[in-house]
């Protein structure tokens, strides 16, 4: 079973009980010391090596004083459409946002309804989060070759790059292809080559045609068929920054 987190203000928590019971038998409500949970996946104490970052976050949602988080078990056998038709009935009475299991990202109904992407993915895309305990990089694109400061969160920052997330173990194929690559460490007074695995790098408009040719010559073919929808989605963001005359900024683990 997955867990989907529901987000709202505690001025609803009433109200949102009596709709629960209504329109809902797979619900669990958040306990206030994080101790214990029907699933059994959460623990007191936040730093704990075996939490993920949507659990991290989750945690941190219901630590804000105001707000009250619920969970809601979805069946692997359901369909998602059943799903949205819930959360179609829940949003038109509630203001909130929705976990998906999945990532950090805090959804609206309306990015739901309109197959908004975070990260590249859709709302709740079982499918496509295989790699979503693992290390992973994030690729995004820069209006400005200079680094924003000032963001609430790691996630927002990918939101506003428009990040594709891919495995970190993919560079292992591409590695030998960028070390040719001209990029610059962290910022523009710092020339390099290939990627910072452990820091972020931006990589200018002229090595983007050099950075599509080893997505396109050096993928091994296993990650072309696990990550088809993010691979393509990167393609897309390269050939847009190359037109654009944009760099692209890379994130490490």
């Amino acid at each position: 079973m997955d867990l989907i987190r529901l987000v709202f203000s505690k001025k609803s928590e009433r109200d949102l009980s009596v709709f629960f019971t209504q329109n809902c038998i797979y619900k669990y409500k958040v306990s206030d010391d994080f101790e214990i949970l029907p699933d059994g996946i959460y623990h007191e104490y936040m730093d704990d090596e075996e939490f993920t970052e949507c659990q991290r976050s989750a945690l941190l949602i219901k630590n804000m004083g105001d707000l009250s988080m619920w969970e809601l078990g979805v069946l692997e056998t359901q369909e998602l459409s059943e799903l949205h038709v819930f959360l179609e009935r829940l949003f038109s009475r509630f203001h909130g946002y929705v976990l998906d299991a999945m990532s950090d990202h805090l959804w609206t109904w309306e990015e739901i309804e309109n197959q908004h992407k975070a990260y590249g993915h859709r709302f709740f895309d079982r499918y496509g989060w295989k790699y979503l305990t693992g290390p992973y990089i994030d690729i995004g694109i820069m209006d400005s070759p200079v680094r924003r400061n000032g963001f609430a969160s790691y996630q927002e920052e990918m939101e506003f790059y428009q990040c594709i997330r891919l495995p970190d173990e993919i560079l292992e194929d591409w590695w030998d292809g960028l070390r040719g690559m001209d990029t610059y460490i962290h910022d523009l007074s710092q020339p390099g080559k290939a990627l910072a695995r452990y820091g972020y790098t931006l990589i200018p408009p002229e090595s983007l045609e050099l950075f599509e040719d080893v997505i396109l010559t050096k993928t091994d073919p296993n990650f072309l068929k696990e990550y088809p929808d993010q691979i393509e989605a990167l393609l897309i963001l390269l050939r847009k920054a190359g037109r654009e005359g944009k760099y692209i900024i890379h994130f490490g683990v």
